[in-house]
């Protein structure tokens, strides 16, 4: 197993469209939904440096599309489905596509460092290929919980998504010494819908 790196959060944007369905104080709220996740890897690091060892920095953005269908069970204090709420659920997501960005350097001792910067395309799969394309996993799924606040026909919600899948891919037939990345998906979302016409718990 690999070191871990230095990754923060990036900006993304979602949009779809939600049914709920409610019975008083609960409701069930099913989602599809286009969105964008990925992280920001910052990271430098210095194989054995007592002796002069390998230099290695890596910027590193990763921009990720997918469709999601998160499904969750809404729990409000008001038996007409007004006010404050929490909510608890899980997602699945399939991946469109992405972009990788990258400006990194590899300094070996006694030679001149290597840079490295461009963009690249990001495609779902299962295993890693030679050529340019960086390949992540097609299909991820995750827990989410939040809270939010409905007044009249507007819902405010805030989240947190944490992925259960590795992402990450590795090459046909890779030895065991060699390190490809893992990572999984964590965000957190801010959401605002119009229920057009609720099934119950209809404001009077």
């Amino acid at each position: 197993m690999g070191r871990p790196y230095h990754t923060t959060f990036v900006w993304g944007g979602e949009a779809g469209a939600m049914v709920q369905v409610s019975r008083q104080h609960w409701a069930v709220q099913v989602a599809t939904l286009y969105a964008q996740k990925g992280f920001r890897v910052d990271d430098e690091h210095e194989y054995d440096p007592n002796v002069g060892g390998v230099y290695m920095r890596t910027r590193e953005t990763y921009r990720l599309n997918y469709v999601t269908l998160p499904l969750q069970l809404a729990y409000t204090l008001h038996a007409d489905g007004q006010g404050f709420q929490g909510f608890l659920g899980g997602y699945v997501g399939f991946l469109l596509n992405g972009q990788l960005t990258y400006d990194d350097i590899y300094r070996r001792p006694s030679y001149e460092p290597v840079y490295y910067k461009g963009k690249a395309d990001i495609k779902p799969g299962q295993e890693l290929e030679m050529k340019g394309d960086v390949i992540s996993k097609g299909t991820d799924a995750g827990v989410q919980a939040g809270i939010g606040y409905r007044y009249q026909q507007l819902l405010t919600q805030i989240s947190y998504s944490h992925g259960l899948v590795n992402l990450g891919t590795k090459y046909p037939n890779q030895p065991s010494n060699l390190y490809t990345p893992e990572y999984s998906n964590r965000v957190i979302q801010v959401s605002f819908t119009y229920l057009f016409a609720p099934l119950s718990g209809r404001p009077k």
